[in-house]
């Protein structure tokens, strides 16, 4: 397992700049870094960041819970009609803006949740947390 520092550097409009160089295992994935890692909200139209912006506020405010895990976080939602189709649009906008984070979106049945989990190399929490804000309790 090879890991360097990474320092995480929030950007504007929620973007964010890890510098980290090298290939690392954390816990059974494996994240190819191939130089500084930045979350570009330009990839996106002004379009898709208005409706990335709109989806998030929709999805907050369906109160999330979070959980912190070692190379990321997971996000579970009520599983309602609507919550589906946002957390995929949102995950295909992450993946273009920021294409290190791998995302998973997952139905549990009998709990009649939807778990989303967002996971990427070391150091990149702080980015999510300052991408995905509204899915965070206030303090």
């Amino acid at each position: 397992m090879t890991r360097r520092k990474a320092i995480p550097l929030l950007l504007g409009l929620g973007s964010c700049l890890l510098l980290t160089a090298s290939t690392h295992r954390v816990g059974e994935e494996t994240f190819e870094d191939e130089g500084p890692i930045i979350c570009d909200l330009f990839a996106l139209s002004q379009n898709e960041r208005d409706r990335r912006e709109e989806i998030l506020k929709k999805l907050g405010a369906k109160k999330p819970t979070a959980v912190e895990l070692r190379q990321g976080y997971a996000f579970t939602f009520p599983k309602r009609v609507e919550s589906w189709p946002l957390l995929a649009e949102l995950a295909e906008y992450e993946s273009r803006c920021c294409p290190f984070l791998r995302t998973s979106l997952t139905i549990t049945g009998r709990k009649d949740e939807i778990v989303v989990r967002i996971v990427g190399p070391e150091g990149v929490k702080a980015c999510i947390e300052g991408g995905l804000k509204e899915f965070f309790p206030s303090p």
